[in-house]
């Protein structure tokens, strides 16, 4: 579905997801006035597969989910890295259970109590976390959510380039903020399951 368009009303209601391990919500940025661009991701399998995206009313999100939520196996909410139409690449937990952050090739990082198991590198201890910190570049090419232990190196949860920063001589501060609010987002949503501060000051 494209995501600028507007969704036929039943086609959530009609979605097959009974049996399923769903993960549903919004993006950073929709198309449409009074909208919410909302994504349905199974979750239940080795990898996401999508299974619906498109502008919800605003008015009628709460009772989507909530249906969502009622035929499904398992659900949870969660929050995205998309704008207006672009594909997901990171969608993570926002629902009072265990924080999830997935990308297309499955869970990169979960915190299961005391420790913080990352896909890509060794578990760290939550308890040697001292902060969450959204990341920015001198020349803002490189957006990232960090892991900022109390003694040694930060550990990154997510990172991703954005090429237009250095080709487009027009992107301005503006940009960035839309561009990059999927880091700040994150970094707030990690440091609450984590119990440790968020610093998004390099976003400011």
């Amino acid at each position: 579905m494209d995501a600028s368009s507007p969704a036929d009303p039943g086609s959530l209601a009609a979605l097959e997801v009974q049996g399923c391990a769903i993960g549903a919500g919004s993006g950073q940025l929709g198309a449409l006035p009074e909208h919410d661009r909302l994504t349905v991701l199974d979750v239940g399998g080795p990898c996401p597969i999508p299974l619906w995206d498109g502008p919800v009313p605003r008015v009628a999100r709460a009772d989507v989910l909530a249906d969502l939520r009622r035929r499904a196996a398992s659900f949870r909410e969660v929050e995205l890295d998309t704008m207006v139409a672009t594909p997901w690449a990171l969608a993570w937990t926002i629902d009072p259970g265990p924080f999830v952050l997935w990308d297309e090739d499955g869970v990169r990082l979960r915190v299961a109590g005391a420790t913080i198991a990352r896909r890509d590198g060794p578990d760290v201890a939550t308890a040697t976390v001292g902060s969450v910190v959204a990341a920015l570049s001198p020349d803002w090419f490189t957006r990232s959510v960090e892991l900022v232990p109390l003694v040694g190196e930060p550990v990154v949860a997510a990172r991703t380039d954005e090429p237009m920063a250095r080709i487009d001589p027009t992107y301005d501060y503006i940009c960035l903020t839309f561009d990059a609010s999927w880091a700040v987002q994150l970094a707030r949503a990690l440091a609450s399951a984590v119990g440790v501060p968020a610093d998004c000051t390099a976003y400011d």
